[in-house]
């Protein structure tokens, strides 16, 4: 006859356990949103008055984590505040942190 499911019921709370590690690792992953001075907002604003289809380095803040990504920007809506880049991913205006070109001119 054996133990059935009895032997097993060790390693049940073994996973119980490694999912709240997980989750206690994805809670310590968020950071509060930095705030920005009006240096870095007129930076900001300059970088995109002045883009001309070069390849750019945007940073931004969406769900209490930081994310910086390389590329182009499609179409910036400042009617809607937003930012539309290359692969359709949206950014709004008040979740950037830094946004400055990486091409190089000579």
């Amino acid at each position: 006859m054996g133990r059935g499911m009895k032997k097993w019921n060790a390693y049940k709370t073994l996973q119980e356990q490694f999912e709240d590690l997980d989750n206690l690792y994805e809670k310590q992953k968020y950071v509060q949103k930095p705030t920005i001075s009006e240096d870095e907002i007129e930076q900001i604003n300059y970088a995109l008055t002045s883009y001309d289809g070069q390849k750019i380095l945007i940073k931004y803040y969406r769900g209490g984590q930081i994310f910086e990504i390389k590329t182009y920007i499609k179409k910036i809506d400042s009617y809607h505040r937003k930012l539309i880049l290359q692969d359709e991913e949206i950014i709004r205006f008040d979740e950037l942190l830094h946004v400055e070109s990486i091409d190089m001119y000579f």
